[in-house]
């Protein structure tokens, strides 16, 4: 059964992208569009977020739990970061680069 892409989002690169929906995320080639792997958890993501080297990628869930998987291969690298909000965890990878001025 198709379900609603609920989040999205592009390596830095811009070779893969990644969608999430119920179920899990799938990874894809943006030129080919073909299927590289599936990251599967059995709930619904809400967000996704790549990391700025596009190797890891970290979902947020409605059971308000947030795993990190690697990319492109989709293997599970961590889980049970769950988060005692209300509502779901959005996720996003930030990067700090220190200057001479800071």
């Amino acid at each position: 059964k198709e379900s609603m892409v609920q989040a999205i989002a592009f390596t830095p690169d811009s070779r893969l992208v990644v969608s999430g929906a119920e179920g899990g995320a799938v990874v894809r080639e943006v030129e080919s569009g073909r299927e590289l792997a599936q990251c599967l958890t059995g709930t619904k993501l809400l967000s996704v977020a790549i990391s700025p080297d596009g190797r890891t990628l970290a979902t947020g869930d409605d059971a308000r739990e947030i795993r990190f998987w690697e990319l492109p291969t989709g293997r599970e690298l961590a889980r049970n970061f769950r988060i005692n909000l209300p509502d779901a965890p959005a996720v996003a990878i930030l990067t700090y680069h220190r200057t001479k001025d800071a």
